[in-house]
């Protein structure tokens, strides 16, 4: 792949390590109202994946020619697509993926709560050392109130609910 007009990729990362994104699939199978990628977005559009072999394929390239040793999966939803994460963790296995590269990737935590433990150490066999996990919310309550909010003591980055926004007239949230 030509990374000529990725702009700042690959990257240097906070922990020293040169990371670049990369893509092993397309498309997402659930139907999130706020989301692009959901199923009823995009009906004619199926979800793609590209081999493990490739993806492996370049990683190496980008370690060989760019020195890079960390990737960060940016799918829409790289471990939600059971048929393709089984076989790829399979393959980077064999290959001895998590001896050579770290790498990161986006989840559902339902999905988390349904996967094995088993697959879950494979995972960090093979290197992933994060998975980002996008925890949306409709309620004010939560958007605007982070002490009460579920999600205290996580780290998180958002954009503001418009709610919590100050108010022009008032000064206040």
């Amino acid at each position: 792949m030509d990374r000529a007009f990725l702009a700042d990729d690959p990257y240097l990362a906070a922990d020293g390590r040169l990371e670049a994104n990369m893509v092993g699939a397309r498309g997402c199978p659930y139907d999130c109202s706020f989301c692009g990628a959901a199923v009823s977005a995009n009906p004619d559009i199926t979800i793609r994946t590209r081999t493990p072999e490739n993806i492996i394929g370049e990683m190496v390239d980008l370690q060989t020619h760019c020195g890079v040793t960390a990737f960060r999966f940016v799918d829409d939803l790289f471990l939600g697509y059971e048929r393709f994460i089984r076989p790829c963790m399979a393959t980077f296995t064999a290959a001895r993926i998590g001896d050579r590269f770290v790498w990161d990737a986006t989840g559902r935590i339902n999905i988390l709560h349904r996967t094995s433990d088993d697959m879950l150490q494979t995972l960090k066999l093979n290197g992933c050392r994060e998975v980002a996990l996008g925890i949306e919310s409709g309620s004010e309550r939560v958007w605007c109130s982070p002490a009460s909010s579920p999600l205290t003591g996580i780290t998180t980055w958002s954009t503001p609910h418009p709610a919590c926004l100050p108010d022009r007239h008032h000064g206040r949230l």
